[in-house]
């Protein structure tokens, strides 16, 4: 029996003449204005200051806590002793088993200026044996800002050191199990996430939702457990890695910000789409400075709260082998696909080399390559995933941007994470980068990575399309631009953000590919925005940065920068896209001022652990090898295997600089707000086709050494 538990019971079972007392306690209390209910069984010292109450109450770990509650007459429920704290609990319930009381939900408390009304709900002791539970009372309306904090531990049951934290767990199986779940329909996507994917930032309930999503527009939780019966609040102890020691119950604390005179919203109208991998977008709601849509989602999540679609289910059917068993799936039937799938005609690009004997590339049951729809924007929150390995690999960043929308997300996940793909090659890209942050983070461990972006706030521009090679799940490949946040410094007014960058206008899609990508631009412009913080109400650049580096050594100006809220605008012009691998690499930091610099949360996020994972692999080169019997000749073949072919570099060896302030923003012509999407240009990529012809010439000298096969 737990420490909490044990305090009840004690409670429970006193003697007469302690009931005597408390009768005549109680007598006094109610002479003296003290308000009644069940905190006066736990708490000594009860007083009224004024119109607050003020006790001394038994915590949760058996110590005495001082606990004030303002207006405490006011109240419409029960005033409770909660772990130690007063409070107005106007609901609760006890769990199954009948040890425990969960989902105590405090009387919300509200505070009104002229900006509008903010609401505090608490939820104390959330019920962690439920996969889901609703909780109705805390509702929501169009234009409400919400924030969500959450913490506290549980117990998960079993044998040894079990309590474990509610939002961020450790130890075995903590990737899949024992954390708290938060779900509010129609704003932080389609479905239950972990806490740590949902609390500490800002929410915004969209105008104009379905009415399927609007009548649930409610508070949902769950938790994650294989085994959920003996959970609860019940024997403490530190846990695993101490992870609960000195931490008591959970707990969820919402706050409602509900402005006072929301502009009159224009409503939501999208872009025009018929099947469910349509992309669609509102185009009501400007796009960033290229043209593109911003943050743009499939059809099916207009209609499913964003929920993820499958796209195997809805698009296999599209796909056909026509050299099988050399290829799975390389054929398109473009009928099926715009009856069944999109009409948005997307292309293909695909791996044709000889190596698909040995299944390089093979997909059997979505697509042998990348299906390509256009170039968008998206923002969220950056994840690092994985570096695929130099050659014979394709020396891909692969990465993850976390958008609370599930925006152009499938159900499919890459290799057992969540959030939108994306990926771009490091020869093109960061191994010829000229920044210090950049040229420092290609030559980080995993680790280093991770520690440097995930969770940061970033901006990302490049090709929308779906990964068939591995299970048929949106990603961004090639990324033509990015910015992420590194670095948050608050000082006296406000705070200094350092955001690294690069952008280019030609990237390829790594091994299961042979194009380059070509972003033409607008007349040769092109742009990178980053948001602003949410309490922040005006920028300024910290200097004349030159810490900004290309390759072109002509055809290119800028950088020009450029805001309006809550927007930043780097632009740059440069020289038409060809098939080499130039680009424009650095960083700059942004001065915001603050309305309260006191106040303000940083911006990066703690991401939830990862599931289960599996290495996005397009071959296995070692499993290759070994078909070869003879050890001396498959010595001399992976020997050979990892001679990469001559390619030639383009390193950022010349400097660009920022401008000492920052202008007003000039809108560029908006083909998002007609409901247009901007498709890329193809052309072979040089890179793919030394690379195939590399690996060709590899094949047809050591083909005989192989088992029997017949060559497509």
């Amino acid at each position: 029996m737990g420490v909490g538990v044990r305090n009840r019971a004690v409670s429970a079972c006193l003697s007469i003449a302690a009931v005597a007392s408390l009768v005549v306690g109680l007598q006094t209390a109610a002479r003296a204005g003290i308000p009644g209910g069940p905190y006066q069984s736990s708490c000594q010292g009860i007083q009224m200051v004024g119109t607050t109450l003020v006790a001394g109450c038994t915590g949760f770990f058996g110590n005495s806590i001082t606990s004030t509650l303002p207006n405490a007459a006011q109240c419409k429920g029960a005033i409770s002793n909660v772990d130690g704290t007063l409070r107005c609990v106007i609901s609760q319930v006890r769990s199954e088993s009948g040890r425990d009381i969960f989902n105590i939900i405090s009387e919300p408390v509200t505070t009104k200026n002229s900006n509008g009304t903010t609401v505090f709900w608490r939820v104390d002791h959330p019920d962690v044996i439920a996969l889901a539970s609703a909780y109705p009372q805390i509702r929501f309306q169009a234009g409400d800002q919400i924030t969500i904090g959450a913490g506290g531990c549980a117990q998960t049951g079993g044998m040894g050191a079990t309590w474990k934290s509610y939002v961020y767990p450790t130890g075995d199986n903590a990737a899949q199990y024992y954390s708290g779940l938060l779900w509010i329909p129609g704003v932080t996507g389609g479905g239950l996430q972990r806490d740590a994917a949902v609390i500490n930032r800002k929410w915004v309930v969209p105008a104009h939702l379905a009415p399927n999503v609007a009548s649930q527009l409610f508070l949902h939780i769950g938790y994650q457990d294989d085994g959920p019966g003996d959970n609860g609040y019940y024997s403490h102890d530190n846990g695993n890695n101490n992870q609960c020691l000195g931490v008591g119950p959970a707990w969820i604390q919402v706050s409602v910000f509900t402005p006072a005179a929301p502009p009159k919203p224009l409503g939501v109208s999208w872009a025009p789409w018929k099947k469910p991998f349509d992309l669609t977008w509102n185009v009501n709601v400007a796009g960033d400075d290229n043209g593109f849509p911003l943050n743009p989602r499939w059809g099916y999540q207009v209609q499913h709260a964003d929920a993820k679609p499958d796209f195997p289910a809805a698009c296999a059917s599209s796909f056909s082998g026509h050299n099988e068993p050399f290829h799975g799936n390389d054929t398109v039937n473009d009928a099926t696909l715009a009856a069944n799938c999109t009409t948005q005609l997307p292309t293909t690009d695909l791996y044709t080399g000889v190596w698909s004997v040995f299944t390089l590339c093979n997909s059997t049951n979505v697509f042998d390559g990348h299906l390509n729809w256009a170039y968008a924007t998206y923002t969220g929150n950056l994840q690092w995933r994985s570096y695929s390995g130099g050659w014979p690999q394709d020396a891909d960043y692969n990465m993850g941007i976390l958008d609370p929308d599930n925006a152009s997300q499938t159900s499919t996940s890459d290799g057992g994470f969540t959030g939108l793909g994306m990926e771009f090659d490091s020869k093109e890209t960061i191994d010829n980068f000229g920044s210090p942050w950049w040229k420092n983070f290609g030559n980080d461990s995993d680790a280093q990575k991770t520690s440097a972006v995930d969770g940061q706030p970033a901006t990302i521009v490049g090709l929308v399309g779906i990964d068939g090679v591995h299970g048929g799940y949106t990603e961004i490949h090639p990324v033509l631009a990015m910015a992420v946040l590194i670095s948050e410094k608050t000082n006296s007014d406000g705070v200094d953000e350092t955001w690294a960058f690069f952008i280019r206008n030609q990237g390829d899609e790594g091994e299961c590919s042979e194009n380059e990508h070509l972003w033409n631009g607008l007349a040769g412009d092109y742009a990178l925005q980053v948001q602003w913080p949410s309490d922040a109400t005006k920028v300024s650049l910290t200097g004349a940065s030159d810490d900004v580096w290309t390759s072109w050594k002509s055809g290119v100006s800028g950088p020009t920068i450029e805001q309006q809220a809550p927007w930043t605008y780097v632009e740059f012009h440069l020289p038409s896209p060809t098939s080499s691998s130039d680009g424009i690499d650095g960083t700059f930091t942004l001065h915001y001022t603050l309305k309260d610099p006191h106040k303000h949360v940083s911006r990066r996020i703690k991401l939830a652990a990862a599931g289960p994972r599996t290495e996005e692999a397009d071959v296995d080169w070692n499993d290759i090898a070994a078909k070869i019997n003879d050890p001396t000749t498959r010595s001399a073949f992976t020997s050979q295997l990892h001679v990469a072919p001559v390619l030639a570099l383009t390193p950022h060896a010349n400097r660009l600089r920022f401008p000492a302030a920052i202008a007003a923003h000039h809108a560029r012509a908006d083909a998002s707000r007609k409901g247009q999407l901007i498709r890329d240009t193809r052309v072979p990529s040089p890179l793919a086709k030394a690379q195939t012809t590399a690996l060709n010439a590899l094949y047809v000298k050591y083909s005989p050494s192989f088992p029997a096969v017949t060559t497509p």
